[in-house]
């Protein structure tokens, strides 16, 4: 161990550099004080390096030791875990970086650096988090190179580009280990979310209000891969949850689950065969297209309200989506539902509303269906109120307070899809037809590019349905009513924005698509290195034709490629041996090298050129001088990316020509 002078001192920012650069991508994990206490320690490290300000005493960072500690234990509760943890690290890396003080502690600010990236990595696998931490490991390795040299030995340039090389060797070894390792199903190796982390999305409790704030969302919700042609624009409903109870205020799913058989479908119109790849949503509920015939892909329960969920692996644990999720699936838009009968049990709860709810429309529906011949014409008559009684479709309504059905039917008549498919669905009911409200999405963004369906958060949409004598669940949207334009424009597979995005440059064709290019890019990144699991090793073993043999086929597999990655490194290196060989100053090099070893200065296999001058000038004084002058000449040419053409030819002249005097001292 090494104390570092003065002009080694300069070398420090190379780490510094790295550090700061894998810390940024964790600071919005930390509280800002322990971010502001990295920024202000490396601030006083550079002005040490270039002021001369003095050092920290060892009192100090002892007591600031205590202080971080403590701090990120009383605003996490504990120092366990991701975000504990990574902000800990962060603080430790501000303290080391004001201890530094050898080319071991340099070392370390590089291994802490390297911590730094990999838990970046753990919060977010995403391709650009990716790009940034390889560039934070090229830096940090070209740091781990520097802290190894002596200070006349190195230049940022040959750094940053023996770094590269570095990388790009190991490189056959990480794609060989990434593809044949076996996977490991479930979360074994997973970092759980934070117990208080908002779930993302919809959630299984509709007020007034709560799919608003989604719309403001531009978060992916899902992507889906179609086998074939895409459903027509109006069956593009992606049904997620359906709610069936109401308290007079909220809407919530029922109680009894897996109460009732699964719906009865009765085939009409086309099949439409797709894939889901679900983003993370702390819920349980799958999307799919209306009504599902099958699924395949993922453990999932369908129940009686045609609503899809994932299936629990134990009995006193509900399941959640809380990864990346595939799931291949088959529906039939047009289908007919139940469309013969309705159990009493379900008329009933489908007609069920809290008795002193809503009196307003309750003597509105009375008088309406009283007026009308049938089911079909109330349910148009209801419509027709929305269309004609100045019914506003906004984002921002007036708040609801006292009882919400009537004070919108009578008072605000303002609102989002909630709003409407709340009303329309309670005055179903008090007409006595069975009626419920789904919410889910609607639409989607086509990708030109990979011909996916991209559904946003955006996309949130609340509907309802009801259900006619031999006609079974049939969809009504009253939103279409209200603002028919926002429902086209969703349908149309068009992008779906807050009103503050929508500018003409963020709606030029060049902007959408680029964003087109760089959502392709990260569902590919997605669907080929994150969703990479068991299965796909094992349909890979199948296309090399080991089929039935996972473990075996596996092993196998990882031997061949480590052995042909070696054999890439292999031929990659005698290549550069060569170039080197090739190259005329290391040739003047390794000649005067002969000649000096024939006088009896060997250079040992472990001396660099700097090192054996210094043993030659102690042993051999006589030719200490012309040694030292062809040594500092060679490494400015070998080592610091000097190109003067005059400066190598001078070099491998005088190299040439340098004959050794005497012998050295024994």
């Amino acid at each position: 161990m090494t104390t570092r002078s003065a002009r080694d001192d300069h070398r420090l920012l190379l780490p510094l550099m790295g550090l700061l650069l894998a810390a940024a991508a964790l600071m919005d994990q930390a509280p800002l004080w322990v971010s502001g206490t990295l920024l202000a320690c490396l601030g006083l490290r550079i002005g040490a390096i270039y002021r001369g300000w003095g050092v920290v005493p060892r009192l100090v960072l002892v007591g600031l030791v205590v202080g971080l500690t403590v701090g990120v234990l009383a605003n996490f509760q504990t120092l366990n875990g991701l975000q504990a943890g990574g902000t800990l690290l962060m603080a430790m890396a501000a303290l080391k970086v004001l201890e530094s003080r050898t080319s071991r502690d340099d070392a370390v600010l590089v291994l802490i650096g390297f911590f730094l990236c990999l838990a970046s990595l753990l919060v977010e696998q995403s391709i650009f988090r990716l790009l940034h931490a390889l560039l934070c490991v090229w830096l940090l390795t070209a740091a781990l190179l520097a802290s190894q040299r002596p200070t006349e030995a190195s230049a940022s340039v040959p750094l940053t580009r023996g770094s590269a090389r570095l990388l790009l060797l190991g490189a056959p070894f990480t794609i060989v280990l990434f593809v044949f390792v076996p996977r490991l199903e479930g979360h074994f190796w997973a970092i759980p979310a934070p117990a208080d982390e908002a779930s993302s999305g919809l959630s299984d409790l509709m007020n007034p209000g709560a799919i608003a704030h989604l719309v403001m969302s531009d978060e992916p919700a899902f992507r889906v891969q179609f086998n074939g042609a895409l459903p027509p624009a109006s069956q593009r409903y992606w049904r997620a949850m359906v709610l069936e109870d109401f308290d007079g205020r909220s809407w919530r799913r029922a109680q009894a689950l897996t109460n009732g058989a699964p719906p009865v479908l009765e085939a009409n119109g086309s099949e439409f065969s797709y894939t889901v790849t679900l983003e993370p949503t702390q819920q349980n509920w799958l999307p799919t297209l209306d009504h599902l015939l099958r699924v395949e892909g993922v453990s999932a329960q369908r129940l009686h309200d045609d609503m899809l969920i994932v299936s629990s692996e134990s009995s006193d644990k509900q399941a959640t989506i809380t990864s990346l999720t595939r799931y291949q699936a088959v529906s039939a838009p047009a289908a007919r539902v139940n469309a013969l009968e309705l159990s009493d049990f379900e008329r009933s709860r489908q007609t069920r509303l809290p008795a002193d709810s809503a009196p307003k429309a309750r003597a509105m529906a009375v008088t309406l269906r009283t007026q009308l011949p049938s089911d079909t014409a109330y349910i148009e008559r209801v419509l027709a109120l929305f269309h004609e009684q100045n019914f506003q479709y906004t984002l921002d309504p007036p708040p609801l307070t006292l009882d919400p059905v009537d004070e919108f039917l009578f008072s605000t008549r303002e609102g989002f899809c909630e709003h409407y498919a709340m009303a329309f669905t309670v005055l179903m009911r008090l007409a006595g037809i069975p009626a419920r409200v789904v919410v889910g999405f609607q639409g989607g963004e086509l990708n030109h590019y990979a011909g996916y369906l991209l559904i946003r958060q955006s996309h949130a949409h609340a509907w309802s349905e009801v259900w006619l004598n031999g006609q079974g669940w049939i969809r009504v949207d009253p939103t279409s009513v209200v603002a028919p334009e926002r429902i086209r424009r969703d349908l149309a597979g068009g992008p779906q924005r807050a009103s503050a995005q929508n500018s003409a440059l963020f709606e030029s064709s060049w902007a959408l698509s680029a964003r087109e290019g760089i959502d392709a890019i990260r569902n590919l990144w997605k669907q080929a290195i994150i969703g990479f699991s068991a299965q796909s090793q094992s349909n890979l073993l199948e296309r090399l034709g080991w089929k039935g043999l996972p473990a075996q086929g596996l092993v196998l597999a990882l031997a061949i490629g480590m052995m042909l990655a070696g054999g890439v490194l292999y031929v990659l290196q005698n290549l550069a041996l060569k170039r080197q060989a090739q190259d005329p100053v290391q040739q003047a090099w390794l000649a005067m090298g002969t000649r000096l070893a024939a006088r009896g200065m060997t250079r040992a296999p472990h001396e660099g050129p700097l090192d054996f001058s210094r043993r030659l000038g102690e042993q051999w004084p006589s030719q200490s001088a012309a040694i030292t002058d062809l040594t500092q000449r060679y490494l400015k040419l070998r080592y610091e990316n000097q190109t003067d053409p005059l400066l190598q030819r001078n070099f491998i002249r005088d190299a040439r020509r340098y004959r050794p005097r005497g012998r050295p001292r024994a």
